[in-house]
C-alpha cells in the first residue's frame, strides 16, 4: 500500500511538471515586443510633453521683441491644438487684450515696506534745474533744483527692476539741496494703482499693481511744501502663460508751483508707459500721476 502511495506522488509530480512547458520563442519575442512597445509610448508622451513646453517657451521668448516681427509669430499661432485650443481663432482670441483698465486700489504696502522702499541709497544721476528764473529769492521756481533721473525702468520682460527704489525724484531749493536738512516733513505718502489687461474671453491676462511714494510738505525757512523721495514702485505683476509680456518705465514731467510765489507747493507728474501683448497684438499706454507738496496724487489718463 505504501509503495502504491509513493508511486501516486510521483506520478502527480511528473503530470505536474509537463503541465509547466517552457515558454517558447516566439513567445518570448511577443513579449519582448509589447514591453519594448509601452516603453516607447511613455518616453514619446515624456518628449510630448516636454517639446510642447519648449514650443511654448519659444513662443513667449518671439514675441519678446515687442514689434510683432517675430518669424516664429506665425508658428506659434498654427500649432493652437498643442495649446489646448479646438482652433486657431479661439487661440488668438486668448491672445488677444481685449480691454484695458486702471483704477485706484487701497495700498498693497504696509508702513515696512514703504519705509524699506525708500531706505536703499538713491541715485543721483542728474541734477534738473526747475526753471531759469531771474529771481534771488531761494523760493522762487526758477531757483529749484528736480533731483534724479528723467527715465528709468520699473518692469522688464514681465519681471519688476531689482534697483528700481533707488530711483527717486526730490524737488528742493537749491539752496538747500539736502532734503532731511529741511523742516516739517510728513509722510510717506502712499497710494496704489491696478492696471487690468484683459482678452476677449473676458479673462486677466495681465495685471500689475503699483505704488506711488513720497515725502511731503518739507519747508525752507517756514516756507513752501516740497516734495522728496517721489518713486512708482512695481508692487504686483502678473502675465498669463502664452507670450504675453509687459514692460514698463516712468518718465518725469514738468515742475510747477501750485501755491504761492511766497509760499510754493511744487507738483510734478510722473508718467508710466507701459508696453504689453503678445503674438496677436501690441499695445502701448500712459498714466499721468500728478503729486504735489500737499501730499496729493491725482490720476489722468
Amino acid at each position: 500500500m505504501i509503495k502504491n502511495k509513493k508511486e501516486m506522488i510521483e506520478q502527480a509530480t511528473n503530470n505536474h511538471s509537463t503541465d509547466l512547458q517552457p515558454i517558447k520563442p516566439v513567445t518570448l519575442f511577443i513579449l519582448s515586443a509589447l514591453a519594448t512597445l509601452v516603453a516607447s509610448s511613455v518616453i514619446l508622451f515624456l518628449l510630448g510633453t516636454s517639446s510642447q513646453a519648449m514650443a511654448l517657451d519659444e513662443a513667449t521668448r518671439s514675441t519678446h521683441t515687442m514689434d510683432g516681427s517675430s518669424s516664429n509669430d506665425e508658428l506659434a499661432l498654427a500649432n493652437y491644438l498643442e495649446y489646448g485650443f479646438s482652433s486657431q481663432k479661439d487661440f488668438e482670441t486668448y491672445l488677444s487684450i481685449d480691454s484695458i483698465k486702471v483704477s485706484p486700489t487701497p495700498c498693497v504696502l504696509n508702513s515696512g515696506e514703504i519705509d524699506e522702499a525708500l531706505a536703499s541709497p538713491m541715485e543721483y544721476s542728474q541734477l534738473v534745474p526747475s526753471g531759469a528764473g531771474s529771481s534771488s529769492d531761494p523760493l522762487d521756481i526758477g531757483n529749484w533744483i528736480t533731483i534724479g533721473k528723467k527715465v528709468w525702468e520699473i518692469i522688464s520682460a514681465n519681471k519688476p527692476v531689482a534697483n528700481v527704489t533707488t530711483n527717486r525724484i526730490t524737488i528742493l531749493p537749491k539752496d538747500q539741496p539736502h532734503w532731511q536738512d529741511m523742516e516739517r516733513w510728513k509722510g510717506p505718502m502712499a497710494k496704489s494703482f491696478e492696471v487690468v489687461a484683459k482678452n476677449g474671453f473676458g479673462q486677466t491676462v495681465i495685471r500689475q499693481v503699483y505704488t506711488i511714494i513720497f515725502n511731503y510738505g518739507g519747508q525752507y525757512n517756514g516756507k513752501g511744501s516740497f516734495i522728496a523721495n517721489a518713486t512708482i514702485v512695481p508692487s504686483v505683476t502678473e502675465v498669463s502663460w502664452g507670450g504675453f509680456r509687459l514692460d514698463a518705465d516712468v518718465q518725469l514731467g514738468d515742475v510747477v508751483n501750485t501755491g504761492l510765489a511766497s509760499d510754493p507747493v511744487p507738483a510734478i507728474d510722473l508718467q508710466v508707459h507701459w508696453k504689453m501683448g503678445s503674438v496677436v497684438k501690441h499695445i502701448e499706454g500712459r498714466e499721468i500721476y500728478v503729486v504735489n507738496g500737499l501730499g496729493l496724487i491725482e490720476n489722468f489718463n
